[in-house]
């Protein structure tokens, strides 16, 4: 027949068994005060006058007392060793919750890896599309678009960023604008698209009369 081990003991058990043998040992010692009164009181009689009664009541409380100290010890022998299992449930627990922890921490580790890994391609991201939209610019402006011209796409798109850049960790290593000098690229662009259609459409009147006559 196979015996179960005897679980550890826990640091919460360790500590109740120190509170009970504790309370233990004070009544003891109220014990031990007032077996040391009673016997100065019959101790005179005893030795001073010869008192046989007074004799045995002293011989009695005498081996009370000697019980008395020896219990005592016993329990200042088994406080020693509560609080030493106690020391070792607290190493026990301590080592416990650090493994935890540390098999939480891979878990993490996993997660930062990732996550700066994403934040990564997100700027190269963030890169290849400014590269595109100064392209696409100077594109429109070769086709004769008005706005915007190359600084203000570099100006106001560097404002874009940095209204990105405000709402990161790092937002205190950036510029601060203004609140009337933020943007966004989807907000500027709204304002440039406004005005290339309305020049689109001077530019488009007659071919858009011809294809609305066709159409009719």
């Amino acid at each position: 027949m196979r015996l179960m081990s005897k679980q550890p003991t826990s640091v919460a058990d360790a500590e109740q068994v120190i509170a009970n043998l504790e309370s233990k040992r004070a009544v003891l010692v109220e014990r031990g005060k007032e077996l040391a009164t009673i016997r100065a009181s019959y101790a005179y009689a005893a030795h001073a006058n010869g008192d046989k009664a007074a004799r045995a009541k002293l011989d009695q409380v005498n081996r009370e007392t000697a019980e008395h100290g020896s219990e005592l010890a016993s329990i200042d022998g088994a406080l020693a060793t509560a609080r030493q299992k106690l020391d070792l449930a607290r190493q026990r627990e301590a080592l416990e919750t650090d493994r935890a922890n540390a098999r939480e921490l891979k878990v993490v580790l996993d997660q930062f890896v990732q996550t700066a890994t994403q934040l990564d391609a997100a700027l190269a991201e963030v890169a290849a599309l400014g590269h595109n939209l100064h392209q696409i610019q100077a594109r429109m402006r070769e086709l004769g678009s008005p706005v915007p011209n190359s600084a203000q796409l570099d100006s106001l798109g560097f404002r874009c960023l940095l209204t990105a850049c405000a709402a990161t960790p790092w937002h205190r290593h950036f510029q601060v604008l203004a609140p009337h000098e933020r943007r966004s690229f989807t907000a500027l662009i709204d304002i440039w698209r406004a005005t290339n259609e309305k020049h689109l459409a001077s530019r488009l009147g007659d071919e858009q009369t011809t294809n609305t006559t066709v159409a009719a």
